[in-house]
């Protein structure tokens, strides 16, 4: 049987009853079991239209099903809970992300293992860590524990290696939305995390499209501060 690790979140309705219920579904498949799930955590939204707070959590399965196969049991456990696929980032009854499958690396058209951005999401991070935090980044080589010890310190340092005008919006936007939260770390200083639009970049980098906004980067930099909180 293989391993895999998913996410949950949601912010609409009753998020924690709903991945529940998703789990419970999940679980009733003849080829997959629930071994672990996380706590729930209350988390900040990220993104323009996220809405409001989240709520995440993460499970631990077994299962024998090839990953591709996981993904449309994700999407129909999804659908069944009412998502609606209006808005990136927008407000969602029920989010399920594949984040890793044992040490598989694919690059698939509907699905990239392990997850692209799930070394730097908070929201990711902190339940994950109470379900398989030995488990170790396939390609970063660091485990889920070693990951999240690199976004507590604060001032978080981290690199910025953009265009010009855009770095200099994006050094000013983020001074507003996050004073004193963050070190902007100098070329060649160690960073948890650097944002780029070279093509070449280390993979501990975000990689940013050129044509993208101050705003926008933002909130990728919110999902690595933010500090989910266990619900009761």
């Amino acid at each position: 049987m293989g391993t895999a690790l998913i996410a949950l979140g949601g912010n609409v309705g009753d998020p924690a009853v709903t991945m529940q219920q998703a789990l419970s579904w999940l679980d009733h498949h003849p080829r997959l079991q629930v071994v672990a799930v996380s706590r729930v955590f209350s988390t900040v939204p990220v993104g323009t239209y996220a809405g409001g707070g989240f709520v995440n959590a993460a499970a631990r399965l077994a299962t024998d099903l090839p990953p591709l196969d996981v993904l449309d049991l994700l999407q129909e456990a999804e659908q069944r809970a009412g998502r609606e696929r209006t808005l990136h980032w927008g407000p969602r009854t029920l989010d399920l992300d594949l984040i890793g499958y044992d040490d598989l690396v694919l690059s698939h058209p509907r699905l990239q293992i392990p997850h692209p951005a799930c070394w730097y999401r908070r929201f990711v991070l902190d339940p994950l860590a109470e379900v398989a935090s030995d488990w170790q980044h396939p390609v970063l080589q660091l485990s889920v524990a070693e990951l999240l010890d690199r976004l507590r310190p604060r001032p978080l340092p981290i690199t910025l290696d953009l265009p010009g005008i855009l770095q200099q919006e994006l050094q000013s936007a983020l001074s507003t939305a996050f004073p004193g939260q963050l070190k902007i770390c100098e070329p060649g200083e160690q960073s948890a995390l650097s944002l780029t639009t070279k093509a070449s970049a280390c993979v501990r980098a975000i990689p940013v499209d050129p044509a993208s906004s101050a705003a926008a980067l933002v909130e990728l930099v919110r999902a690595a501060l933010d500090e989910p909180r266990p619900l009761p």
